[in-house]
Order: C-alpha cells, then sequence, then structure tokens
C-alpha cells in the first residue's frame, strides 16, 4: 500500500474496547481487567460516556495507569 517502507506512529491507540451496562440512575459499580501494558510505554484508560440515542460522546476521562 501507500506505506509501505514508512514507519508509522501512532498515539492513543485503542487496543481494548468493553462496553459496560446503561445507566440505570442508580449508583453502579464496575471492575474492569486492563491488559498488562507493553514495556516502557505508557499505559491510560480512557472512559467515555455516550448518549443512548445517538450514541455521540456526552463526556470523557482519561486515567493514567
Amino acid at each position: 500500500g501507500e506505506n509501505q517502507g514508512e514507519i508509522l506512529r501512532h498515539d492513543h491507540v485503542v487496543r481494548l474496547y468493553r462496553p459496560v451496562p446503561a445507566w440505570t440512575g442508580a449508583a453502579q459499580r464496575f471492575e474492569l481487567a486492563a491488559p498488562a501494558a507493553e514495556p516502557g510505554a505508557a499505559q491510560r484508560i480512557a472512559f467515555v460516556v455516550v448518549d443512548a440515542a445517538t450514541q455521540r460522546p456526552v463526556q470523557a476521562l482519561a486515567l493514567g495507569c
């Protein structure tokens, strides 16, 4: 392809995507096991809240591990 022979750098690559059940309005707790980070790489976990009707993001948070 057009990238043959090139070294590409990608930031913020999603390596695992896990949807959780829709919020019911009550307090909820979720436990998610994160995969091990690659040696020398920083690991972050991002949470994105989407509108159930449109799937458009309404809030996001990224945490360093």
